[in-house]
């Protein structure tokens, strides 16, 4: 069983064995923990026990005068049945990039052709995904669709999947996608910003809106009516739905990559080459 928590800058994974006999018992215990952690009250922790799961929601009760040593906690050290462990620790690689006998030789012309596009090496998550051969294929063209391919100003584009990739700690994504949004119009410091979320000062309340709508997307899975109201005065049916499509891609593929361990591409320094830049206008017209 796991759940996370998240306290400001601090994300972790609460994660514990347990047997049908003391789950509850041990949510409890599990559930104080994160409250003492700092984790968000009524956080949902999902559970598994005897073939079934159900969902529970748990207010953390305070541990009275026991402190919780957060060191303790990050290094991932086991205390009784439980730990929490960071999830912004490097991440080992679980799955190698393929090379061409392993993708074939179609993928492998792709993943090279993507690498001269943007200035650099075949990108590890193509050579990683494309060992799943049919897959990466499909999952290319769906992509493509979002971006470059999408209806959504691109400038909106790259700001959500920044937000995605923040709010995954996804390393991986956001050193590619940085590089993007500055292509995209996003100035520096609107990039960074984007880590501090839609409560940041300086935004536009079109930004505003976008990075709410990521934020709720990634919290409760749904955009809220007051939210959908605010949204529907700017964009489209067809946008709307565009967008939340972004959200579940990139979140999905910031998951994958935090899954299979895909270690950093060497991003050149700079904007992308005039090449990449015209194939995304080609994409989109």
């Amino acid at each position: 069983m796991t759940g996370r928590a998240t306290s400001g800058a601090w994300p972790v994974t609460v994660a514990c064995r347990l047997t049908p006999s003391d789950i509850f018992t041990r949510l409890f215990n599990v559930a104080t923990a994160a409250g003492a952690a700092g984790a968000q009250p009524n956080a949902a922790i999902t559970t598994a026990a005897a073939g079934h799961a159900r969902t529970a929601r748990l207010t953390p009760a305070p541990l009275g005068n026991e402190t919780l040593n957060r060191d303790y906690y990050r290094r991932g050290e086991a205390k009784g049945s439980c730990f929490i462990a960071s999830l912004g620790a490097p991440r080992r690689q679980r799955v190698r990039p393929g090379d061409a006998s392993e993708i074939g030789r179609l993928n492998a012309l792709v993943t090279r052709a993507a690498g001269v596009a943007t200035g650099g090496e075949p990108p590890k998550l193509f050579t990683t995904i494309a060992r799943h051969r049919r897959l990466f294929r499909r999952w290319l063209r769906f992509a493509g669709a979002l971006m470059p391919g999408g209806v959504l100003p691109r400038e909106d584009t790259e700001l959500v999947i920044l937000r995605a990739a923040h709010n995954c700690h996804c390393d991986y994504e956001w050193r590619h996608h940085e590089r993007l949004a500055g292509v995209a119009g996003l100035a520096p410091e609107e990039i960074d910003r984007v880590r501090e979320g839609p409560g940041a000062s300086s935004w536009t309340g079109r930004q505003e809106l976008l990075l709410r709508a990521a934020d709720e997307l990634h919290a409760e899975r749904t955009i809220s009516d007051p939210l959908w109201s605010e949204l529907h005065a700017l964009y489209s049916d067809v946008e709307l739905i565009e967008l939340c499509m972004l959200v579940g891609h990139y979140e999905m593929l910031a998951m994958t990559l935090n899954a299979l361990g895909v270690q950093p591409d060497r991003v050149p320094a700079g904007p992308p080459p005039r090449l990449a830049r015209l194939l995304q206008r080609a994409v989109r017209s």
